[in-house]
């Protein structure tokens, strides 16, 4: 047997285990409701911030997807959409100083690591977050900003 025909065949067993799982083990997908804010930093500057979240239940894990070096919060406006619909509450900003957020340009300084700080607060003070369930994600300069905030 060819090594291509050996390849189609696994591809069609596993396509094939795919389609046969039982729809119970599909997540739940929720409505969703999209708001945009504008946050107040620790030295007064404006984070342009966007929250997805389900538009109804309780206690959901929050994740915070940070910004790419010189890309908008629209970078993630499909995964966080994504995933408010399966449950999470979901945000994304555009860092101190790019683009419609006010202030100075940071790489992963003290300032943006406030500002991610001061976000959090602003979600679990305004949405229904489980506190203890928060996550990060990132590219780019994004992934930096979620290596150096530890206390998530």
């Amino acid at each position: 047997m060819g090594l291509r025909r050996l390849l189609i065949i696994l591809f069609l067993f596993s396509a094939l285990a795919i389609v046969s799982q039982p729809a119970c083990l599909l997540a739940q997908d929720y409505r969703i409701k999209y708001a945009r804010h504008w946050i107040t930093t620790w030295d007064g500057y404006k984070l342009d911030v966007d929250v997805y979240s389900p538009c109804s239940g309780v206690n959901f894990p929050l994740v915070i997807f940070s910004p790419s070096w010189g890309v908008d919060k629209i970078q993630y406006m499909i995964p966080a959409a994504k995933m408010a619909q399966k449950g999470y509450v979901a945000v994304s900003y555009s860092a101190r100083g790019w683009f419609k957020s006010t202030g100075i340009i940071n790489v992963g300084e003290e300032n943006d690591m406030r500002d991610i700080s001061i976000i959090i607060d602003f979600v679990l003070a305004n949405y229904p977050v489980d506190k203890n369930n928060i996550g990060m994600s990132g590219i780019s300069m994004g992934r930096g900003t979620v290596s150096e905030h530890t206390d998530i």
